[in-house]
């Protein structure tokens, strides 16, 4: 890296990664998807929702917890979902070509390290 530096980088508008929980559904309706976010907004568990409901196979093990991803991660229905939801929230129901998918947003993390240019 020669010319450059890393800092520390302070741009709280700069949220790099995001970790969510998932429930995913392949055959499921439109409206079946809703009816799971229903009872997530009526307070039920999101791990034990996942682990009812969720059709993929890796949930069992991992509780639906995707751990920390950053931008172009994942296919960008699923990724504008995970940074537009607030830390906390459920995520509207949404579609990627792989199925139909709600996520729980547990933690953002911002960058913490930026590589700049030295100035001449």
């Amino acid at each position: 890296m020669k010319n450059k530096y890393i800092r520390k980088n302070n741009d709280k508008n700069s949220i790099n990664y995001c970790r969510v929980y998932k429930i995913f559904k392949i055959i499921f309706s439109f409206f079946q998807i809703k009816d799971i976010k229903n009872r997530l907004n009526a307070g039920e568990d999101f791990v034990k929702v996942a682990q009812q409901f969720s059709e993929d196979p890796s949930v069992k093990e991992n509780n639906g917890d995707l751990g920390y991803f950053s931008a172009f991660r994942m296919v960008y229905p699923f990724e504008n979902a995970a940074f537009s939801t607030n830390v906390g929230e459920v995520s509207k129901p949404f579609r990627t070509r792989f199925g139909y998918h709600l996520v729980k947003v547990v933690d953002k993390r911002f960058n913490e390290i930026a590589i700049i240019e030295p100035s001449n």
